[in-house]
């Protein structure tokens, strides 16, 4: 389990990547799966902050997440 600090990271995080989201989320994705999809996200930045404490389990995670990025993505700019 996380602590304090981990936990709120991931909610700013997670809070950033919902207001990123907000345009498409009105064009696309109707209000009723928004709950589910804000749970999935904090569920994934949370998990992801933990395997940055580098246990071998995390490793091999942080590896496998690094093989599955899509070669088409462009790297991230700064939104805000």
């Amino acid at each position: 389990m996380g602590n304090k600090d981990e936990i709120e990271l991931a909610m700013i995080i997670s809070a950033a990547i919902r207001r990123n989201i907000e345009g498409f989320h009105a064009k696309h994705i109707p209000d009723e799966h928004m709950k589910e999809l804000n749970t999935l996200v904090r569920d994934a930045v949370y998990s992801t902050i933990l395997c940055l404490r580098g246990g071998e389990h995390d490793i091999k995670m942080l590896q496998y997440l690094k093989t599955s990025i899509p070669k088409y993505w462009e790297n991230p700019k700064k939104i805000f």
